[in-house]
């Protein structure tokens, strides 16, 4: 710059001289930009980031702890914003290790989500009558919560399924250890007495688990017990499952031994100590056949 200009910077106060260098670098953005929208959209994008920085730099100034003899050489740099940028790129930073760690608490935060959307279902009741029950007896929140969590754990166990089923196995133990401590192993016993109990006419579950879920009380609502039928599992896998889930109550483990843990009362012991409505109506096999098709092997 001239020597008039430069005598005239030596007038001026921190306040406008600090003014001044924003408005020097704003228009050398400006012009900067007018190019960029000049250029192919592909060419646009290479410099994508070169103006963000650029942007940034501009945004560091608005305010800034520069002495007034730093701001007095940078207004009589004629390529200030650009020489910045390139001062910019030789210098190391932490920015992509900040980067790393954005995404690495974003997906912390996501799994936090998920897991708070998970554990509103431990613990909660199983709950076996009927709307009309429930509103009579006060009880039409502690059905829905019931509901919402055999749909969960319905969805679950055929989504664990598909996960663990490879090479003609199912790892029945792992699935049991992935479901069963977010509904607990009542519910999870729950969900599959009921989906047997609707497969009673299918030749591929065992006897044995068919006579074991008819000792598990239903639910009274019709719609309720079909909506909860695990129809996306295969009735073999289906079967596989029931036998080692079975192994869960009371007084066993997945490797079939006795154990000491606390004592709680049975999925059965639970069920039975809720009342049951005086007419029941089993759901009939049109009605569960209708509502997925059966998934293969």
């Amino acid at each position: 710059m001239g020597e008039k200009n430069t005598k005239d910077f030596a007038n001026m106060s921190k306040e406008e001289l600090n003014k001044a260098l924003y408005e020097k670098l704003s228009v050398e953005q400006d012009n900067y930009r007018n190019w960029l929208e000049s250029q192919t959209a592909a060419e646009a994008l290479q410099h994508a980031y070169e103006y963000i920085i650029r942007e940034d730099i501009l945004i560091a100034l608005s305010d800034n702890d520069l002495s007034q003899t730093q701001v007095k050489a940078l207004l009589q740099n004629s390529c200030t914003l650009d020489d910045i940028y390139k001062d910019w790129l030789n210098i190391e930073t932490g920015y992509m290790d900040d980067i790393r760690n954005a995404i690495e608490e974003r997906a912390d935060i996501f799994i936090k989500q998920e897991q708070e959307k998970l554990v509103q279902f431990a613990g909660v009741p199983i709950y076996t009558q009927d709307f009309a029950y429930a509103q009579a007896h006060n009880e039409v929140e502690l059905m829905q919560n019931s509901y919402k969590a055999d749909i969960a754990c319905r969805n679950a166990i055929e989504l664990a399924i598909k996960e663990n089923y490879s090479g003609n196995f199912l790892n029945t133990a792992k699935i049991i250890r992935e479901v069963a401590p977010v509904f607990d192993i009542d519910r999870v016993l729950f969900v599959l007495a009921n989906t047997v109990r609707h497969k009673d006419w299918d030749g591929r579950i065992s006897g044995d688990n068919k006579e074991w879920a008819k000792t598990v009380p239903a639910v009274a609502s019709e719609r309720h017990s079909i909506d909860i039928i695990a129809d996306g599992v295969h009735p073999v896998l289906l079967d596989a499952l029931v036998n080692t889930a079975r192994k869960l109550e009371p007084g066993y483990t997945l490797d079939n031994s006795a154990t000491k843990e606390k004592e709680r009362p049975s999925i059965l012991a639970k069920l039975q100590q809720l009342k049951q409505p005086k007419e029941h109506q089993q759901p009939s096999k049109t009605l569960s056949a209708q509502k997925r098709k059966e998934p293969e092997l």
